[in-house]
């Protein structure tokens, strides 16, 4: 077991700023949405139903991008 100097020491190097937790799985969530839309069209010829499966999880992955990455936008002036 390491000293506990140590683990508060690497505890400190493991923490993550909640922006940049946000936007990392904001960028991972929109990645993963390109590969399904890369796919989306050989898919809908294979098979329809599982196109139609696609879409779905696509718009519900599309949300939470929006919704965690608008914790994290600034409001413009008007």
């Amino acid at each position: 077991m390491a000293p506990r100097a140590l683990e508060s020491h690497t505890e400190r190097e493991m923490e993550v700023l909640t922006h940049d937790a946000i936007d990392l799985m904001t960028t991972a969530i929109e990645k993963t949405v390109g590969t399904m839309r890369a796919v989306h069209d050989e898919v809908d010829e294979a098979d329809a139903t599982s196109a139609d499966i696609l879409h779905g999880i696509l718009e519900k992955l599309e949300q939470q991008a929006w919704f965690l990455s608008a914790e994290t936008r600034n409001p413009t002036q008007r």
